[in-house]
């Protein structure tokens, strides 16, 4: 789940807002998401291990190329 602060949408947000069309620059969209079995906004509290892992991962979701579909 993502949000939008300056506009406030709430929903999957890729690249660019879809509310909006901002694109994320100097403020940050807020982002959660289940990592290792945590909800996350940062990884700021994350070891490096469980960094590693989260950068390792493969990425399902590609919001850009679900946009496009429509």
């Amino acid at each position: 789940m993502d949000r939008d602060p300056v506009c406030g949408y709430t929903g999957i947000i890729g690249d660019e807002c879809p509310n909006c069309g901002r694109l994320e620059g100097d403020v940050q969209f807020d982002r959660i998401r289940r990592i290792t079995g945590y909800l996350v906004g940062t990884l700021d509290r994350f070891n490096d291990a469980k960094k590693a892992e989260e950068r390792d991962r493969i990425k399902h979701f590609n919001a850009s190329e679900q946009m496009e579909q429509l």
